[in-house]
Order: structure tokens, then C-alpha cells, then sequence
């Protein structure tokens, strides 16, 4: 391996013969977040592959603002896709979770929902390599479908297609209406 691979979160404390208060409190936070990110990014590869993505977008409190996160997740993703898929991250999605709950509140038994079609779309068999190339490749104006990963208290994954981001968006226009008649006074 290269000096530049990491192949074991914590190793050096592993193998050392160095008691645990011998390191620095920052040195062992920043082992702590780089391998907690680079799961993330290694569990959003094989989520995103198994379904056929080559867009991740990132999002949550947890990455909000933190260059080092995003760079690692971003360095990861890289890698463990072989530069076939990228990184990309939101900003001002603090209510990103919350959307996520709603939509999955949703009644699969309901008529007027058809998952049928979307599951037929994306069942992939799990043997053998994951083909990356599709027909949205010829259109990169269209960024759908994408994997779209909340990480904050906890970490969230969903597949976006343009079916669900015209509900949220319809749910965000709702919302900014309704905050709209609230501060007004017209509710």
C-alpha cells in the first residue's frame, strides 16, 4: 500500500506500545472523524452502486460547514468509485430530515402511489460489477436520479428521482405559503 492509503482507522494506536493518554485529544478526534467519514462515504458508494447512481449528494448538521469532513468524504468517494462518481453537498437543507420522514410516511398500500414502476427500474442484481453507464450521461443537464445522504444525529439515504423531487418540492412550496400566511396574520 502507499503512504497515502489508509488501511486502518486507529492503527498506530492499535499497534503501539503507547498508552491511550500518550495522544494529543485533537489527534485521536481527528482519527475518530476521519474514519467515521470515510464509513459514510464507503456505505453511500455501495448504497449508490447497488441502485445504479453515479450522484451523491451530501447533506445534515453533521457536514454543514466542515471543510475536512467534506473533503474526506469527497476524497473517498473518489476513490472507492474510481473517480465514477462525485461528491456533491447541499446548503441550507436544515429541514431535509424532516421532508425525508414525511415522504416515508407515505402508504404503500395507497392507490395513487405506484412504486411498481420505480422498484422495476432500479432491482440490480448484487453479483458481479455495477455498470455506471446510462442514458443520463449523454444528458448531464439532468441530474436524476441521485442518492441524496442526511447525516446528522444519525445518517439517512434516499433515492431521488424526478417523481420525488417534484413532491418535495411541492412540499417546500407548501410550507413557505403556509409560514407566509402565519407571519402575515391571514391564517
Amino acid at each position: 500500500l502507499s503512504t497515502s492509503t489508509l488501511a486502518s482507522s486507529f492503527g498506530k494506536v492499535i499497534t503501539s506500545m503507547k498508552k491511550l493518554a500518550d495522544y494529543k485529544p485533537e489527534d485521536l478526534a481527528s482519527a475518530l472523524l476521519s474514519a467515521f467519514t470515510y464509513n459514510i462515504a464507503q456505505i453511500s458508494f455501495l448504497v449508490a452502486s447497488l441502485l445504479g447512481l453515479r450522484r451523491v449528494f451530501f447533506g445534515g448538521s453533521y457536514i454543514r460547514g466542515h471543510k475536512s469532513t467534506m473533503d474526506n468524504i469527497s476524497y473517498a468517494l473518489n476513490f472507492w468509485s474510481e473517480s465514477q462518481m462525485q461528491a456533491s453537498f447541499l446548503q441550507h437543507e436544515g429541514y431535509l430530515g424532516a421532508l425525508g420522514a414525511l415522504m416515508s410516511y407515505g402508504d404503500p398500500r395507497d392507490e395513487n402511489l405506484n412504486l411498481e414502476e420505480s422498484q422495476e427500474e432500479n432491482s440490480h442484481e448484487a453479483a458481479g460489477p455495477t455498470d455506471v453507464t446510462s442514458a443520463d450521461e449523454h444528458n448531464d443537464s439532468n441530474i436524476f436520479p441521485y442518492l441524496l445522504v442526511n447525516i446528522g444525529s444519525g445518517v439517512s439515504m434516499i433515492e431521488v428521482s424526478q417523481y420525488t423531487a417534484f413532491i418535495l418540492f411541492i412540499i417546500c412550496v407548501l410550507a413557505l405559503l403556509s409560514a407566509k400566511a402565519i407571519l402575515s396574520g391571514n391564517w
